[in-house]
């Protein structure tokens, strides 16, 4: 085994990112056993994290390289279900550090195409709460950027994704932001039209279940009047049955005792 090799393995070892784990591999090829290779393969190598208050900041994993620039990301705030900025361009290296407002809120890696489902092996800050601003520092998560790829990532707070709320990394021409954004809403946003169909269905119901039909014509009542402008004669083509006990039977407008406005005369 080479020098390079003895070096290499004694600085083997896994370190924590989005899969849990990242397996550094080593190996010679050939008898000689002079080449080593070397196979990181991930997006993200988280750094630290904290809680907040006196909790203190947890050191994950030390930069796997020299740290680049820094992006500084605001996570929710007063009644703001947002990623403040709501996206970054990052080159690799560079370092992003979430501070988490309130209420209680994650950065949870996603897919594009599904921003509110949780991506196998994906990073995850877990639910960093901080009540009304009242955790001081705040809660903050602290991760390297691995690829030059686009990264969308999104809260995992009940209803907060189908809000909108969503955050990305160096996303593209063809996968934007806002695309990113509007397929959140689209697949877990509430919808109205379901509301409305369901209301006007239940409607339909109760009118099904309490308007009973009108009762059969069992007769045909004959009868007259004396108006001002003389004799007429009518008939009422619903039955004796229609009315209540009392009432229509040799009676004005149906009602007893009752005159129609027409018959009335002038005032």
């Amino acid at each position: 085994m080479t020098r390079l090799s003895v070096l290499f393995a004694a600085f083997a070892g896994a370190v924590a990112t989005q899969a849990g784990v990242v397996e550094r591999q080593y190996g010679s090829s050939g008898s000689s056993g002079t080449t080593t290779t070397v196979n990181v393969d991930v997006d993200i190598v988280v750094i630290s994290e904290s809680f907040g208050g006196s909790s203190g900041t947890m050191q994950i994993n030390p930069p796997t390289m020299t740290p680049g620039m820094t992006h500084m990301i605001t996570v929710g705030g007063p009644d703001l279900l947002a990623y403040t900025p709501p996206s970054i361009s990052a080159a690799i290296g560079d370092i992003v550090i979430f501070t988490f407002m309130e209420q209680n809120h994650t950065v949870t890696q996603s897919a594009f195409d599904t921003p509110c489902v949780e991506l196998p092996n994906g990073v995850s800050s877990g639910f960093r709460p901080n009540p009304n601003n009242t955790v001081s520092p705040a809660p903050t998560y602290e991760f390297q950027v691995m690829v030059d790829t686009p990264l969308w990532f999104y809260c995992q707070q009940k209803g907060h994704c189908g809000k909108g709320m969503v955050f990305s990394i160096n996303p593209t021409a063809t996968k934007t932001q806002a695309d990113f954004q509007m397929m959140a809403i689209q697949q877990n946003g509430t919808s109205t039209t379901t509301t409305a169909i369901s209301t006007t269905t239940t409607m339909a119901s109760m009118m099904t279940t309490t308007m009973a039909a009108p009762p059969s014509v069992t007769s045909v009542v004959t009868g007259s009047d004396t108006s001002g402008s003389g004799e007429c004669s009518c008939q009422c083509l619903c039955g004796v049955d229609s009315f209540p006990s009392g009432t229509g039977l040799n009676s004005f407008g149906g009602f007893s005792g009752q005159l129609p406005a027409i018959m009335a005369g002038p005032a």
